[in-house]
């Protein structure tokens, strides 16, 4: 996809944008879970985008909130998108938990990965 064609702020506006490359900071499953809770709890959506080999293109840099690290080597796309989504069902899962333990209840499990391609 070209980076002309994406304009993650517009088409998100107040979702948390998160960047995904090795030269992201590194975070344990604790933080992602404290991440992913604090998004939900504040209502947003979240919005993963996968550098490319060539790393992320200057303009969509600007555009995320945050740069994470999945691991400091490369990985192909489709590998990356797995660990993505299971790290995310892992932080839902321990979150959900988590807020089962405090209050009795847990929290809604109306949440999906998809993933948007260009042409």
């Amino acid at each position: 996809m070209r980076a002309d064609r994406i304009d993650l702020k517009a088409k998100h506006p107040s979702a948390q944008r998160i960047l995904l490359g090795p030269a992201g900071k590194r975070m344990d499953t604790a933080g992602f879970v404290a991440l992913v809770s604090k998004v939900e709890d504040e209502g947003r959506d979240l919005v993963f985008l996968i550098d490319g080999a060539d790393g992320l293109p200057p303009g969509l840099r600007s555009s995320g909130d945050q740069l994470l690290s999945l691991s400091p080597m490369t990985f192909p796309h489709e590998l990356a998108r797995v660990m993505l989504a299971e790290q995310t069902h892992r932080a839902l899962d321990i979150a959900d938990r988590q807020a089962q333990g405090s209050d009795g209840g847990g929290r809604d499990k109306d949440w999906h990965v998809c993933q948007e391609s260009g042409g």
